[in-house]
């Protein structure tokens, strides 16, 4: 057994009575994960003991994450679903999947989904609505073949989807384990978690989803070293400022739509005085955002980059680069970790481009393997080795011939007094092939602007085949768990595919 499954099975051993998650201002202990989680291997030994890949949908709940560290301790791989898609896409990707078995709240069990799990023979494992309950099995009349895996292989992962569907990303054991143990400056395995062993820690504080890195990345960690975990169902200003506020962390890791929430939302320094630092990745962090929020609260904003390909953050700021490099590298996302190196490539040419040339990010990370992992992140790197991200090459607009970064325009829009947030997106168009569109989140309680007033704005700061064709107030931006917003559902808002 790897060791990543022997650390987490003992965590839900011996955890006990201790203080485990705490959801919904309730806490809950490791006996009560550790029961769900055997019920649902039980389940999986008794119907579909040679099941390898093993479906769960992946939401923020106790019983969610009990599901996932049962199936990681059992050594099984698991294969992540979205909980936030229509049922008619989940049905059918249950049907195109046709793995032996599902794990999912009974919510998502549809109509639809149940008979997508008949006809590919799928065993619907059904999780109560709290620890407290019985989860309960529905076998369909016939049972489909467990079919190979990889064994190597711990997640298969969903990407965030901002540019497209998500796709699943496979990621070894090794790697994982390589990645945890790396990010927390820490040995994870094999040794007693030391919470169980009579240490105090502070909880975690997460509202990302199990169901991609950045919600993994979080958890998984606490678990090993038997660490208490506030989970939040998603991030919300209220319940984080009420957690952080209780519990009195030091560092926590809060992506820039969430700062913004933060400050608009004027939350009161003394509130989250005890952070020292917040790392702030998954989306691009504006430079001018960054400053606020340190103005403001007196905590360091540290930038990342990381991504599901690569097991989480590769590019990183720390204390030392801080304190050197803060003001005079504005806007970069910090240097490559230990282990990782970076190229920028000529996106028609592919030539690798000299230090100080935008162009595509390639990256050879040690512990996913020995290949260039290729991005469709634009960057440059400076002399120093630092990293910048300007954009994405597979999100410009092309009109007429014209290409419109998206990031740009976006920008533009911010800047009105009522816009908090903007996304630019591009529709088919029978004569230019793509013309830009944009919806506009506004400020709580600001004034409306119409549609011409947005405009008018645009006209006066951007070229005249940058501005929108159409632009649209919304109340919130279609936001996936790591509150990045996603593309195709701000295009879907213009009816387009």
């Amino acid at each position: 057994m790897n060791g990543l499954s022997a650390s987490i099975g003992r965590t839900l051993r011996e955890g006990g009575a201790a203080r485990a998650v705490e959801f919904e201002e309730r806490w809950h202990s490791w006996t009560e994960l550790e029961r769900i989680a055997s019920q649902v291997t039980d389940a999986l030994h008794q119907h579909c003991p040679d099941a390898r890949r093993v479906g769960l949908i992946a939401r923020n709940r106790p019983t969610v994450l009990a599901a996932m560290l049962g199936l990681i301790a059992e050594g099984k791989t698991t294969v992540m679903f979205h909980a936030a898609q229509s049922s008619e896409r989940l049905a059918a990707e249950v049907a195109e999947l046709g793995l032996a078995a599902v794990v999912a709240e009974a919510q998502f069990w549809s109509g639809t989904a149940c008979e997508a799990a008949a006809m590919s023979g799928t065993l619907r494992i059904v999780l109560p609505d709290a620890l407290e309950g019985e989860v309960k099995v529905v076998h369909p009349d016939r049972l489909a073949p467990s079919g190979s895996a990889d064994p190597g292989v711990a997640l298969e992962l969903l990407s965030s989807g901002t540019t497209g569907p998500p796709k699943r990303i496979p990621i070894g054991w090794h790697t994982l384990e390589a990645a945890l143990g790396s990010a927390h400056g820490t040995a994870l395995f094999g040794s007693a978690p030391p919470a169980l062993s009579g240490l105090d820690l502070s909880p975690a504080i997460s509202g990302l989803s199990l169901g991609n890195i950045g919600g993994i990345y979080m958890m998984l960690p606490s678990v090993l070293i038997g660490q208490p975990i506030v989970m939040l169902d998603r991030f919300a200003v209220e319940p984080w400022t009420r957690a952080v506020r209780l519990y009195r962390p030091e560092i926590l890791s809060v992506q820039p739509a969430g700062l913004r929430m933060i400050l608009d939302a004027s939350v009161l320094p003394e509130d989250i005085s005890s952070l020292t630092t917040i790392v702030s990745g998954a989306s691009k962090l504006d430079p001018d955002l960054q400053d606020r929020f340190e103005q403001r609260y007196a905590i360091r904003v540290f930038g990342a980059y990381g991504a599901t390909e690569t097991c989480g953050s590769i590019i990183v700021w720390t204390d030392a680069l801080y304190d050197e490099y803060r003001h005079t590298k504005r806007g970069s996302v910090g240097k490559p970790i230990a282990g990782v190196a970076i190229r920028i490539v000529d996106p028609a040419t592919s030539e690798v481009l000299p230090t100080g040339q935008s162009g595509l990010l390639h990256a050879r990370v040690d512990r996913v393997g020995p290949d260039w992992i290729q991005t469709t992140d634009l960057a440059w790197i400076d002399e120093d080795s630092f990293v910048y991200i300007t954009g994405r090459a597979d999100d410009a607009i092309d009109r007429g011939g014209y290409s419109i970064p998206p990031d740009l325009v976006a920008d533009v829009l911010r800047q009105h007094p009522s816009v908090i947030d903007a996304s630019v997106v591009g529709l088919p168009d029978p004569r230019l092939g793509e013309v830009p569109v944009a919806a506009v989140e506004l400020v709580p309680g600001a004034a409306v602007p119409s549609e011409s007033e947005l405009l008018e704005f645009a006209r006066a700061r951007l070229l005249a085949y940058q501005v929108p064709v159409q632009i649209i107030c919304v109340e919130e931006l279609p936001r996936n768990a790591s509150l990045k917003v996603m593309a195709p559902a701000v295009r879907a808002l213009f009816g387009g595919p």
